[in-house]
């Protein structure tokens, strides 16, 4: 046992009483509850199996940091709202919990890596997480969280990056988001996310990948303007947008994917040309088929404005076959059938008019044998 005591009182404000070899029940009348100054108290590594959390730890009203988790290994649900944890060591949770509430912890350093490991967990409530506010880095992604994403992500002011990529997500794109100050990397692929994409404030974003949801509507021109951009991926989404020759401003771009969006070449449909646009092959852009300028075939001296055909939809791991739909493919086609239909014509007439078809078959065959 370890106390500590204060330096003008006396009185005990702290007791570490961890791996004291203690068992059995918490009793209400246990002297620790007398204790009312004390402010940390730490009963770790204990057997106290099958005691209750007595209802006097909530006299001992300045006690501020109690490692009691640890021995609560058959804990089910557990509600920590509106409780001051200041730390993660705090928080050695258990694997059989079911049923976490965080919401208005204050917590202020990161949240226990176990929350996010537990097999039995099935609710997770963190509530509005605006405490967080010297938060930089959320990383959830592949976490297999559904629903929806709070509007109030927005108040973590703080953020550089927020990963929430490749979960279940179905709801708006949170108008939030675009206004985190400090943003530099962004991951919310492979949810359903919809709506509006809004205007990056951040003049630090590096990457944006918001690949296969069902974002719609334009893309904002402000976001052709973000000189740090290293990788754009806004593909498998409903963009109708048209065609930003303003992309070539971002002079740090090495990885784009608008693919498999309804982009359209209307006055600014022209694929840009510069030092890096000319490195990105025609799957950063196929599913749109009515974009012009390298890497297509179809140069943008066309000023057909007429809506194109709709593009058809796939199964899942399909890929469209872009050479099949571009210009020059069908002019192939078409040649090829034209000239066939010719030499057919001929070699019919041919036939009628000597009436001795045993001799062209002969003249053909001997043709083919040079």
């Amino acid at each position: 046992m370890v106390s500590l005591c204060h330096n003008i009182t006396g009185h005990i404000i702290g007791l570490d009483l961890s791996c004291s070899q203690l068992e059995g029940l918490i009793q209400p009348n246990t002297s620790i509850f007398h204790l009312s100054h004390l402010e940390n108290l730490n009963l770790a590594y204990n057997d106290f199996l099958g005691s209750r959390i007595s209802h006097e730890f909530g006299s001992l009203t300045s006690l501020s940091f109690h490692k009691l988790l640890q021995n609560l290994t058959r804990l089910r649900q557990l509600s920590l709202e509106m409780v001051k944890i200041l730390s993660e060591e705090t928080m050695k949770l258990t694997s059989s919990l079911t049923y976490l509430d965080l919401r208005l912890t204050e917590l202020h350093d990161n949240l226990p890596n176990n929350v996010f490991h537990s097999l039995n967990m099935r609710a997770l409530l963190l509530g509005e997480i605006t405490t967080l506010q010297f938060l930089y880095s959320l990383d959830l992604g592949f976490c297999q969280i559904s629903g929806t994403i709070p509007e109030s992500i927005g108040n973590l002011t703080q953020l550089t990056k927020l990963d929430l990529g490749a979960n279940s997500f179905k709801c708006q794109f949170p108008p939030s988001i675009p206004n985190l100050p400090y943003l530099e990397n962004l991951y919310l692929s492979g949810n359903a996310l919809s709506g509006k994409l809004g205007d990056f404030k951040s003049r630090s974003l590096k990457r944006i990948d918001l690949n296969n949801n069902q974002l719609n509507d334009s893309i904002p021109d402000s976001n052709f303007t973000l000189a740090q951009l290293i990788e754009l991926d806004l593909g498998s989404n409903n963009f109708k947008s048209q065609f930003q020759s303003s992309l070539s401003n971002l002079s740090y771009l090495d990885t784009l994917d608008l693919a498999r969006n309804q982009l359209t070449r209307k006055v600014v449909g022209c694929i840009p040309r510069s030092r890096h646009f000319d490195t990105f092959e025609i799957d950063s852009y196929k599913g749109n088929l009515a974009l012009c300028g390298f890497p297509f075939s179809r140069e943008c001296g066309d000023t057909d404005n007429s809506t194109p055909p709709p593009f058809p939809l796939l199964e899942y791991g399909q890929e469209y076959d872009t050479e099949f739909f571009d210009g020059f493919t069908w002019k192939a086609v078409l040649l090829e059938y034209g000239y066939g239909f010719l030499l057919g014509l001929a070699m019919g007439c041919l036939m009628f008019l000597t009436g001795k078809p045993r001799c062209f078959i002969q003249i053909v065959e001997e043709s083919s044998k040079l």
